[in-house]
């Protein structure tokens, strides 16, 4: 965004992270330097997860959600143009369990975040590493309380579940 559009649309010009309620609500973030990061759009894909018509897909879903959250972006001259868009996988599990701890001699672990990657794979990690040299703590024995994952069954049935279940969180969903 220019000066001018990062002034009319207000908010903190510092940037702000906000986190969904339900799953598979928008996460959105503001940047320091006025860019909007937008996630927001799941699909079932064990094949090809970033083929145009799914970017094409995410790209009318996050204008969407922006303008809705930014109304004045209708206003400006040149309207929102979203210069980035990206896909990729998320590993989530049936009931947000993670495999986490020593898989076999000298091989560690820390699997299936669970659409949480970044916050739950960076502290994860450090967790593993606290493991391994023997250190504990309160958050260590936190991470090792959450389930394993529960059994997925396999194609077709767990493309059906999975679909299922993602028009459910969209629906949840509503700010989208």
């Amino acid at each position: 965004m220019t000066v001018l559009e990062q002034a009319e649309i207000g908010g903190d010009a510092n940037g702000f992270g906000l986190l969904p309620a339900a799953h598979g609500g928008s996460t959105v973030r503001r940047t320091p330097d006025g860019r909007i990061l937008m996630r927001n759009t799941f699909g079932y894909g064990p094949g090809d997860t970033s083929n145009a018509d799914m970017l094409a897909r995410a790209r009318a879903n996050h204008t969407e959600s922006i303008k809705k959250r930014w109304p004045k972006f209708q206003d400006f001259e040149m309207g929102l143009e979203i210069e980035h868009t990206w896909g990729g996988v998320l590993g989530v599990t049936r009931n947000t369990g993670h495999v986490f701890g020593q898989i076999d001699r000298g091989i560690w672990g820390s699997i299936g975040c669970n659409a949480a990657n970044v916050a739950r794979g960076t502290m994860s990690g450090a967790l593993i590493a606290d493991m391994v040299v023997g250190n504990t703590s309160d958050l260590l024995s936190d991470q090792q309380s959450v389930p394993r994952p529960k059994w997925v069954p396999p194609d077709p049935f767990r493309k059906m579940v999975a679909r299922r279940r993602l028009k459910k969180m969209d629906k949840a969903s509503t700010e989208r």
